[in-house]
């Protein structure tokens, strides 16, 4: 090859190199929630400072307009972007109060949910306070064996699938949600099918323990424990209820209680149909039931932090049941 055909060559490949290095046009910043667990509604989107604006979506009827989780494609790795989530009012009927309504705000500038959900996965497919008991039930801890050996545990991942697929609250749906629904004709064959195992279980005196695990409001930093107190429980229970704050103090440091004992004899009715107090009302003396909120917007928001959570709620049942067998 002559000089001047090797150097026509080099001209020739730079040029395809530099043809080939001309990055294809990036594509439109753009937002989509039509898949399951999806919601949101996009009230503005601006590709220029790659800003999104949205509220949540879902129907008042089926709960709490206040979940979002949503996919963006387009965006341009190199600049910032950001996410902007408006508070949406919506009136949602009360199911204390029947023909009653209040108007429900989502909360704005907390930590939201989608944002602390695991990548893969999504939002509600895993409750992972109760997923991190699991793992560490499961795992080699000489506490998680001995009580894998002598202990008969269920899992209910989750109560409420169907508002979860649809991307609704859940809260407060009609005709009233799951954790209000435990009566003798309940509405949600989930919480009928909890029932009849939970029933069964009591007629054999085998339920020990029952914890209903849920998520705060967004001001709430501490795990939080309802209580319940006479004429609702035995001495039996009373005694293990305290026996297990203290365990649980040990555990996660200053807890908070609520009182979960209605205040008005109107509400002893509505209160009774609450998972954790019906399960005291048919469970056996000494029966553990309590419901549990597990923080969500602080630093320890995260799937780590909420696997820590339940590995010390594992830990504190392995010693509370201990302690009962002594």
């Amino acid at each position: 090859m002559s000089k001047e055909d090797a150097s026509a060559l080099r001209r020739l490949l730079g040029a395809a190199l530099a043809f080939f290095a001309i990055p294809a046009a990036s594509a439109a910043l753009s937002v989509s929630s039509d898949f399951e667990s999806g919601s949101a509604r996009v009230l503005a989107l601006d590709d220029a400072s790659q800003t999104v604006r949205i509220s949540p979506a879902g129907d008042g009827a089926r709960g709490w307009p206040n979940w979002w989780y949503f996919r963006m494609d387009g965006i341009d790795p190199s600049k910032p972007l950001t996410v902007e989530v408006d508070a949406r009012e919506a009136f949602v009927p009360m199911m204390s109060r029947p023909g009653a309504k209040k108007c429900f705000s989502t909360p704005v500038g907390l930590c939201p949910p989608a944002l602390h959900s695991r990548p893969t996965e999504k939002p509600g497919s895993k409750p992972l306070p109760a997923c991190g008991v699991a793992e560490w039930l499961a795992g080699s801890d000489p506490a998680a064996l001995r009580l894998r050996r002598n202990i008969e545990f269920y899992f209910v991942p989750i109560m409420d699938v169907d508002h979860v697929a649809t991307g609704d609250g859940g809260k407060d749906a009609l005709p009233q949600d799951q954790n209000r629904d435990w009566s003798d004709s309940p509405h949600w064959p989930e919480v009928a099918a909890a029932q009849q195992r939970i029933r069964r279980l009591a007629q054999e005196g085998r339920m020990a323990v029952f914890l209903d695990l849920h998520n705060p409001q967004g001001t709430a930093t501490q795990e939080t424990f309802y209580v319940q107190h006479p004429p609702y429980l035995g001495a039996l229970a009373v005694a293990g209820q305290e026996r297990f704050l203290e365990i649980a103090r040990q555990a996660f440091g200053p807890i908070r209680l609520i009182d979960e004992q209605p205040s008005e004899n109107e509400d002893v009715a509505i209160w009774r149909r609450i998972g954790a107090p019906w399960v005291s009302g048919i469970g056996n003396p000494g029966t553990l039931s309590l419901t549990i909120e597990t923080p969500w917007n602080t630093p320890d928001g995260t799937i780590d932090g909420y696997r820590r959570a339940g590995e010390k709620l594992g830990l504190a049942l392995a010693e509370f049941i201990g302690s009962r067998s002594q």
